[in-house]
This record gives structure tokens, C-alpha cells and sequence, in this order.
């Protein structure tokens, strides 16, 4: 199916992965995400690694008392969307190139991109509810292209002191069934994975 190039000393390798997160907002809602992927991982040399995910398969259940779910959405009309049953269905592309392996360079790149599509072939297939939604199981399918970016810079001014600067950029455009990003695919600042001492 893909037969990428790639030195002897990096053997292509096919994965299959399975995955479960639960994001708990206390007594509000929880949102328990399952996800299933199929693709391929390959390093062209030491620097460069490619990811590719032809399938990637999504659904987000949410649990919310109904009684609560109402009062939710007439106090923040937002979570309306985002608590809804949904499918994510697509493919993704990831690209990483570092040098930072070579110690003896004053200035080490790291950079990875990568690109997400949702909905767009899947959605030829899918159904159409009584609002014109395409569905699968009657689950809305998410339909979106996300991009996302992250480069970083490391330069040492001396044995013990290194300068390092980030740009992280992200950009995400829903269409068709969709006005926004599914919420488990937006972007996020701040919180305990964030960046420290700003």
C-alpha cells in the first residue's frame, strides 16, 4: 500500500492503536472520548520521522444528567455542541525534523507539523438526518481540516545556559455539518500541561 523510503537503519513499522480519555468537569458533564487508529511510522533518516494515520476513528459519548443538561445550555449556549454524541472519522499526517541529538551544535531546530482532515471522505458515505446532517448510527459526523505547527529553537549562549524559544501555531476550519471544531480537537491554553513561569 506505502512503501516509503527510508535508510536500513529505520525499518517502517505498521501500528494499530486503541485509546480511552475521560475529561471529568466536576459535577457539570464528563466526556468519555474512545479512539481507534491504523497507519504507518517511519523515520527517513535520524532527523526526519513521518507518521501517517489513513483511519482514524473517534466517538465522544457525553454524560450529563438531562435535568442539568437543559440548565447548561440556557446559562452557556456554547456547551451545546459540545455535549453531543459525535463521530470523528479521517486521516492525519505528522512530520517531525530535529537535530537536537547533535550535542556539539550551538544551535539545535526542532520542528513538527502536523495536519488533521475529518468527515471528508466518510462523509460521501454517510446518511442524512431529518436536518440535514450527515450521520453514522445516527451520530453527527464531524466534518473539519485542522492544522498545527510547533517549532522550537534552542541556541547556547554558553556550557551551562541555553536560550530556547517556541512558536506553536494551530489553525482549524469546520464546514458542512459543523461551526466549530469538535471540542476533544480544539485548541487549549493554560492548565497543567501548559507553559510554566509566564
Amino acid at each position: 500500500f506505502w512503501n516509503p523510503e527510508s535508510t536500513n537503519a529505520f525499518i517502517p513499522k505498521t501500528i494499530a492503536s486503541v485509546s480511552y480519555q475521560l475529561l471529568n468537569r466536576g459535577s457539570l458533564y464528563s466526556l468519555n472520548s474512545f479512539k481507534g487508529e491504523f497507519g504507518y511510522s517511519f523515520k527517513e533518516n535520524q532527523y526526519k520521522e513521518h507518521i501517517f494515520n489513513p483511519i482514524s476513528v473517534n466517538f465522544v459519548q457525553p454524560i450529563v444528567d438531562e435535568g442539568r443538561r437543559k440548565r447548561l445550555y440556557d446559562s452557556i449556549p456554547g456547551l451545546n455542541y459540545t455535549l453531543q454524541k459525535q463521530f470523528i472519522i479521517g486521516s492525519n499526517y505528522n512530520f517531525t525534523y530535529t537535530n537536537q541529538m547533535e550535542e556539539q551544535r550551538r544551535n539545535n531546530l526542532y520542528f513538527n507539523g502536523n495536519v488533521e482532515t475529518g468527515g471528508n471522505v466518510w462523509g460521501l458515505f454517510a446518511g442524512t438526518n431529518s436536518s440535514g446532517k450527515k450521520t453514522i448510527f445516527d451520530v453527527p459526523l464531524c466534518q473539519f481540516v485542522r492544522l498545527e505547527t510547533d517549532v522550537r529553537d534552542y541556541y547556547k549562549l554558553n556550557r551551562n545556559v541555553t536560550w530556547a524559544s517556541r512558536l506553536n501555531i494551530g489553525y482549524g476550519y469546520a464546514y458542512g455539518n459543523d461551526k466549530s471544531l469538535p471540542f476533544v480537537r480544539q485548541f487549549f491554553a493554560g492548565g497543567s500541561n501548559d507553559i510554566r513561569a509566564f
